[in-house]
């Protein structure tokens, strides 16, 4: 049985926030890292309508607060690589 996990919007922000600090360029322009870019694009319409449909303080399952604990975690890795490395 699952046990529901309180998510704060604080930590839904934070997801937000990662994702938005990392520039989309134009979606024609298809060279260099353009499917990375295009998922970082979903990534961000999904996280968008999480914020939206998620009441602050709602309690989730177990597997929903570790999947997105793991997608921040997982982001927040690729955004530290990439804002080190000067892309």
């Amino acid at each position: 049985m699952s046990k529901n996990i309180k998510v704060t919007q604080e930590q839904l922000n934070m997801i937000t926030e990662k994702v938005k600090s990392v520039e989309i360029i134009n979606e024609e322009h298809q060279e260099g890292s353009y499917m990375s870019l295009k998922g970082l694009s979903k990534i961000k319409d999904i996280i968008d309508d999480l914020m939206n449909i998620i009441p602050e303080g709602v309690e989730l399952d177990d597997w929903v607060e570790a999947k997105i604990i793991v997608a921040s975690d997982d982001l927040q890795e690729v955004y530290e690589f990439l804002k080190h490395k000067n892309v």
